[in-house]
């Protein structure tokens, strides 16, 4: 794994790699994998890049992502920048500063894909409705247990300060 993700950003991976770990096998199937980040609407990740990377990093490849896999491609997918050359050296501090202002962007735009009525909250049914949309059918439990982690004020809804805290952040 990278040592230029902190423990915090690997404890916000985690969660979110349980998040679409739903049936709890430890990994993610390579196609579920490939919806979400396109869900994700990463800019300047194209299919053929998504399908780079996969094919780079699951290493035993098994047609799954477990979380090293995960971390590694995330890792990856957050700190390309046309700006970047390949051998440039990053401190932690300028990772984790320049990752948080692209992260927020691309977490705004991931959430709002979620919210589907545009209200600022996730509802347990948009959140059903975006699961199913990758190919995810869950049982009413599993998403109630999803909902039930991420709603960390109990309000019955995700709001944008909670679905922060589910993904990487400096």
């Amino acid at each position: 794994m990278s040592n230029r993700i902190n423990q915090q950003e690997l404890k916000s991976l985690r969660e979110a790699f349980n998040l679409y770990d739903t049936d709890h096998e430890g990994a993610i199937d390579v196609n579920k994998f490939e919806n979400i980040v396109k869900s994700l609407g990463m800019i300047g990740i194209d299919d053929q890049r998504i399908r780079e990377l996969i094919k780079e990093n699951d290493s035993n490849h098994d047609g799954k992502i477990d979380f090293e896999e995960f971390v590694n491609i995330m890792n990856r997918l957050v700190s390309q920048s046309p700006l970047a050359s390949p051998h440039e050296t990053r401190t932690n501090e300028h990772y984790s500063k320049r990752m948080s202002r692209h992260e927020l962007d691309e977490l705004k735009m991931c959430f709002d894909k979620f919210d589907k009525n545009g209200d600022g909250q996730i509802s347990e049914e948009e959140l059903r409705e975006v699961m199913k949309g990758l190919g995810e059918h869950l049982t009413e439990k599993e998403i109630k247990d999803m909902m039930n982690d991420a709603d960390t004020n109990k309000d019955g809804h995700i709001d944008f300060e909670e679905f922060k805290q589910l993904m990487p952040s400096s």
